[in-house]
């Protein structure tokens, strides 16, 4: 049998799968829209080179400025504390007082303090304005200024949110204030008043010279200018001698007629009393002028000295031990001293030995809450003393041995 033709034949082969279809190259593409590389050449001129390079030169700076000015229209929320708030009052004549709580005598009371208060502040706004209001306030030490009005009052309430809201200083940077710690604050309000008072001569420590007769001050008289009820309660702490001021001599050794210029202050235990009470606005009392000139003439002084043959000893305990404890001496003779030996101004030592000693000088053994401690056992402590100005012991002042006891029921 003849082999069979290739024409009869016939293969089976597997379909194909289907082709894809065929996606022209971007040269044939951009000449079916009539564009090819030598029509761009002819095209692209140096005209357009330039005003591509001009669009980019202000689109990209542009997008930038976009961009940061985006990031600073975020909102963000940021604190700041120490900030000193200070209140003023917008009328001259009058002025406002924080009231702060403090300690007075064991028990919590409200005192009233001129000057910066401590706040923290939280806002919220655009971060750029965030920025804007807090840096003077890191930069500045006086802080922020709040102007309040009304009448003299003993207590007025400051809202310092809705008060800070109001400030320049955030409005003006478009932020809110969110948050004020403390919330609110509490004020004073005082009529600030004056009054003209003496100057007198106060005498330190005057070395070996002393003052003679009366010293005349240019000017004879003073003015103290503070709140109404600091003065108020001056003229009466002091009593029927009158508010004075008080110019101390210095130590000056030179003698003969002087002429110097002194600090004048009020007597030291008058605005000590009344802060012992709680009345801080004595702090805030100024005294104008504050120097004078005196004219003085000065001498050597003589001293001298004296043995005081007993002086008292006073037991000074806290209220709180009055009752239930007691106190034994084992080395004073019932509660004195003896031969106890002073130096001082002859003049001064001739008036305390005609009083025999009697005037002017205290003895005092301090006993203290914590002595209770040491409780049936001795204990060995200094005694202090009082003495008249510019006298002083010749020997260290002397101990004293006592006993704390319980007191029988």
């Amino acid at each position: 049998m003849p082999p069979p033709s290739e024409t009869s034949i016939s293969e089976t082969r597997p379909p194909s799968p289907a082709q894809a279809p065929h996606r022209p190259d971007l040269s044939h593409r951009l000449r079916r829209l009539g564009v090819s590389g030598r029509r761009l050449r002819r095209g692209w001129t140096h005209e357009r080179t330039i005003e591509i390079i001009q669009t980019l030169a202000w689109t990209i700076p542009l997008t930038l400025l976009l961009w940061v000015w985006a990031q600073d229209q975020q909102v963000d929320e940021q604190s700041l504390t120490n900030i000193n708030l200070t209140v003023n009052h917008v009328d001259p004549q009058r002025i406002a007082m924080a009231l702060v709580s403090g300690s007075l005598g064991g028990e919590t009371q409200l005192r009233a303090e001129f000057g910066p208060t401590p706040i923290t502040v939280t806002v919220r706004g655009p971060r750029a304005g965030v920025v804007e209001a807090f840096r003077p306030l890191r930069e500045r030490s006086n802080g922020l200024n709040l102007e309040i009005d009304g009448d003299p009052a003993d207590r007025t309430t400051i809202d310092l949110r809705q008060r800070l809201n109001e400030l320049p200083e955030f409005v003006e940077a478009g932020v809110t204030v969110v948050e004020v710690s403390p919330p609110t604050l509490e004020v004073r309000v005082d009529r600030l008043i004056s009054v003209q008072v003496p100057v007198v001569a106060g005498y330190g420590p005057l070395a070996e010279t002393e003052v003679v007769g009366v010293p005349v001050f240019e000017p004879a008289l003073v003015t103290i200018r503070g709140p109404s009820r600091a003065l108020v309660a001056l003229e009466q702490a002091a009593g029927s001698d009158g508010l004075r001021v008080v110019a101390t001599f210095d130590a000056a050794s030179a003698v003969g007629e002087q002429k110097q210029s002194l600090r004048v202050q009020l007597p030291p235990e008058l605005p000590e009393r009344l802060l012992a009470d709680g009345l801080t606005e004595v702090r805030n009392l100024n005294i104008e002028p504050d120097l004078v000139t005196a004219r003085f003439i000065r001498r050597d002084r003589e001293f001298t000295e004296l043995e005081l043959a007993v002086v008292p000893l006073t037991i000074d305990k806290p209220v709180a031990m009055e009752g239930p404890f007691i106190v034994k001496l084992q080395d004073a003779d019932f509660n004195r001293l003896v031969n106890v030996k002073i130096r001082g101004p002859k003049d001064l030592i001739d008036q305390l030995a005609s009083a025999n000693g009697a005037s002017g000088i205290k003895a005092r053994l301090k006993i203290t809450a914590d002595d209770r401690r040491s409780l049936d056992q001795p204990v060995t402590r200094q005694v202090i003393f009082e003495l008249p100005p510019d006298v002083e012991l010749v020997e260290e002042a002397p101990t004293v041995t006592f006993v704390l006891e319980q007191a029988s029921p």
